[in-house]
This record gives C-alpha cells, sequence and structure tokens, in this order.
C-alpha cells in the first residue's frame, strides 16, 4: 500500500520516470547542477581511465570531490546514479526514499503501542507532506534521502532508550552515520534531532547514569567513526571557504515569516519549495486530537521547530548559533519546518488512535461533530468574503472551502457507519451536514465564475 501510495505522490513521475522534476519557478535546481553533473562526471572519469576520481576538475580551479557533502560519494545507493548517469536512476531512488520514510515512521509508531491503522496513517501523512514533495520538484536530491532517514533515526534512538544494548547503539549511530554521509547539513539536524528526542528519556533513564553516559559516548564515537571517511576531509576543506564565516543575515536567508504560518490552514501556490508550510487540513485537525494522549514532547518539539523555522525573526535562531558549535554553518531556517511536519504527522497518528477509541469516542462525539461543523463554516465564511471584497477568490481558499468539508463529511459518515456508538442521531446529523457541504460549494463554485465576480459587474 505504501509502494502504491508514493506512485500517486510522485504521480508524474511515475508517468514519465525519466524526467527530470522541476517547479513551475524559473530556477535552476541542484538536480541539474549538482547530483546530475557529479554522476556524469564520475561515470565519464570511471568508463575512460578505469579510476574513481578524487578531485573535482570541472568546477573553477577543482576541489576536492570526497570533501564536497552534495557528491554523496560514500552513500552506496548513489552509486547507481555513478553507473547509470540518467534521471530514471535518481527518480527510481527518489521513489524508494519516499516508500522508506513512510516505512520507517511506521515501525516508529508502532513500536510506541499505536495500532495499525493510526500507524499507517501517520506514514502516510508523513511521506505525502507537500514540503517533502515540493522538495522533489526543487531537485533536492541529497535533502530527500537524508530526510528519509529520520524516522529510522527515532525507531533506533527508541529500541536504545529501551534496551542499552551495544547493537542498539551501533544501529542508531549507523543511521545518523549515514545522515552525515548523505549529506553532512542534514547530519548536523539529524544530531540535533537526535539530542531533542533521546533528553525526552532522561528522567528515567538516569536511574542507571553509568550506562547512559557509557552508551552516549559510544554513540557519539561510532558515528564519528562511521562518518569519518567524509567529516575528516571536510573539516579540512572548510578552512578554506567562507561556510563559517556566515553573518546572521546570510545564515537567515528564506527564513519564514509569520505570514507564512498560515500555510498551516490553507495551500499557498507559487511559493519557493523552502517556504512551503501545509501540512494537510485533516492531519492538522487530527494533531489536535493527538492532544488527548498526553505527547507534550511532540507539542513542544513542534512549537520549537516553528519558532526555529522563523529564523531571524525571532532571537532563537541567533541564541542557538552562539550556543551550538556548528550551529553558524546551517542556512535556509526555512528547512526546521520538515520536524514540524513530522511532529504533527506523529501527533496525528495519536489522533487517530484518539477517535477509534470507542470508549473515547463517545465522551467526546459531540465535540467532533461541533469540530467538523465549525471547521466547514469558518473556511466557508472566508472563502465568501474574499468573494465579496476581494474577488477573484485566491486558488489556495478555494481549495480549502472545498476540501474542508467533503473530507469532514467523508470521515464523519465512516465514523457513523463503521462505529455504532458514535451516536443514535448521527445519520440525521449526516444528512444535515451533506446538505450544507453540497449547498455551500456550489454557491463558491458558482461564484467563482466570471458571471458573478464583481469586476464583471462592474
Amino acid at each position: 500500500m505504501i509502494i502504491i501510495l508514493a506512485l500517486v505522490f510522485l504521480w508524474p513521475l511515475a508517468l514519465h520516470p525519466n524526467w527530470m522534476p522541476m517547479t513551475n519557478l524559473d530556477q535552476v535546481t541542484d538536480y541539474i547542477i549538482s547530483h546530475l553533473a557529479y554522476a556524469n562526471y564520475i561515470h565519464k572519469i570511471w568508463t575512460d581511465y578505469g579510476i574513481l576520481p578524487l578531485w573535482n576538475s570541472s568546477m573553477l580551479s577543482g576541489m576536492p570531490l570526497i570533501a564536497d557533502p552534495l557528491s554523496g560519494y560514500f552513500y552506496i545507493p548513489n552509486w547507481i546514479t555513478y553507473i547509470y548517469p540518467i534521471p530514471f536512476s535518481f527518480n527510481f531512488l527518489i521513489f524508494v526514499h519516499i516508500c522508506w520514510t513512510g516505512l520507517g515512521l511506521f515501525f516508529f509508531l508502532k513500536a510506541n503501542h499505536l495500532q495499525p491503522y493510526s500507524s499507517f496513517f501517520g506514514a502516510v501523512a508523513w511521506m505525502g507532506t507537500t514540503k517533502l514533495i515540493g522538495y522533489v520538484g526543487g531537485g533536492q536530491v541529497s535533502s530527500i534521502y537524508a530526510i528519509a532517514w529520520f524516522p529510522w533515526l527515532l525507531f533506533f534512538l527508541l529500541k536504545l532508550s529501551r534496551d542499552f544494548k551495544i547493537g542498539n547503539t551501533i544501529l542508531a549511530a549507523g543511521v545518523l552515520a549515514l545522515n552525515i554521509l548523505i549529506d553532512v547539513r542534514w547530519g548536523f539536524m539529524g544530531g540535533l534531532l537526535s539530542i531533542t528526542y533521546f533528553s525526552s528519556f532522561l528522567p528515567s533513564l538516569l536511574k542507571n547514569k553509568r550506562k547512559l553516559f557509557s552508551n552516549f559516548a559510544f554513540f557519539i564515537l561510532f558515528t564519528f567513526l562511521f562518518s569519518s571517511v567524509l567529516l575528516l576531509p571536510l573539516i579540512e576543506l572548510m578552512q578554506h571557504t567562507e561556510r563559517s564565516g556566515l553573518t546572521i543575515i546570510e545564515r537567515s536567508i528564506l527564513s519564514l515569516g509569520f505570514g507564512h504560518l498560515i500555510g498551516l490552514l490553507t495551500p499557498q501556490f507559487g511559493l519557493i519549495y523552502e517556504l512551503i508550510t501545509y501540512v494537510g487540513i485533516v492531519v492538522l485537525v487530527l494533531s489536535f486530537w493527538g492532544f488527548a494522549k498526553k505527547q507534550w514532547f511532540w507539542v513542544l518539539f513542534v512549537c520549537g521547530s516553528i519558532i526555529l523555522a522563523l529564523g531571524q525573526n525571532t532571537p532563537a535562531y541567533g541564541f542557538l548559533g552562539k550556543l551550538i558549535p556548528g550551529f553558524n554553518w546551517l542556512r535556509t531556517p526555512s528547512r526546521f519546518w520538515f520536524f514540524v511536519a513530522l511532529g504533527i504527522a506523529i501527533l496525528s497518528a495519536f489522533g487517530i488512535e484518539t477517535i477509534i477509541n470507542r470508549s473515547t469516542l463517545r465522551a467526546y462525539s459531540r465535540k467532533l461533530r461541533l469540530s467538523f461543523f465549525a471547521l466547514s463554516m469558518t473556511t466557508i465564511f472566508i472563502a465568501v468574503g474574499i468573494f465579496l471584497w476581494f474577488p477573484p477568490v485566491p486558488k489556495g481558499v478555494l481549495t480549502l472551502s472545498i476540501f474542508v468539508p467533503s473530507i469532514g463529511f467523508l470521515i464523519f459518515a465512516l465514523l457513523v457507519t463503521t462505529l455504532p456508538s458514535f451516536s443514535n442521531s448521527a445519520f440525521k446529523n449526516m444528512d444535515l451536514y451533506f446538505k450544507i457541504n453540497f449547498c455551500q460549494q456550489a454557491f463558491i463554485l458558482i461564484g467563482y465564475s466570471n458571471v458573478f465576480r464583481r469586476d464583471y459587474l462592474n
């Protein structure tokens, strides 16, 4: 099922597997200027001279290829693209990593004692999140590979927190090292994720301080050993670059503005992929139901990640740059939104778990119906208000006003037909809900046409 959904999410590439993914914006992506170019260069040197190049002579006066984080030299799946340097190879690996990240989150949620349906929903919400698919269009190949391993990193850290075996330590360190080998920038982000998540277990782990500190030391040691083949030449290279001298303004390029947070509620079209914030309105609503499971770590994780994604618009980003070594080398604060999307997907899975729990459902059935109704009416009023005062209705608002009530109706119908305990009067409420939903969509679609637009009337 995950494979089928991945094909749906990547349907343009599924229909045209040898095409290069591009955005609608007029920009050249890393897919073309870095990943495909490196693959062709390595393939050419390999086939012409029978050796693997360690130096890239095609960039200015040259630079060490093995120290370039975008070359992905030491990530074994990348060698498929060196042997066959064609778009199909990259698209196949992107597809595999989208499936892999969904599978990883499924196992992580299952390890948190969620039912298969809840775990599957969270996995689908994560693998299909718009920012990740936007990165496919943006050609951020190495970023997609690295991000795909984040759920697996959480999974092995969870296993390590429950059992301090050296094997679990090696597995967790190995996944983090893979993140570094794929793209050292995301390796640093993976390190922040590791420390943050593992710290949530400290109250229980401090009972055995000796094992805690010894395993933490081994975790750092194994991570460094596994990734040293890239880290050592990279450390040498960094001394000859301007990366370490970035100012706060340079590091904060592509920070999210407070206005971008509206993307939590409605899709925004025409944005560069780095500024995408839409996570899906159904996923967002269900994440609030995850509060019932008291998942306060993930709530705080999401809130903290939002603050970091705002970059220079809050003091936190500059403060962490002074506090954490290496943080000043990071650019594009909006990438922290991936942590937001991951946290919300996890909370939505806990939300599904709350809903399918019949005893909890009976307690919240009235609130659930009111929530669906209130959310639907809100989107209707927003769309109608914009239509009356600022025609035509923006595509994002139009999409929201049509699909939110429809999805709410489908969820409501599913609950009524599968859970008899939902409510005795549910069928009557469902009929009313359907009539309201049909009328408001007809009104908005008619209002969006040129016949009723204000500029036509005037």
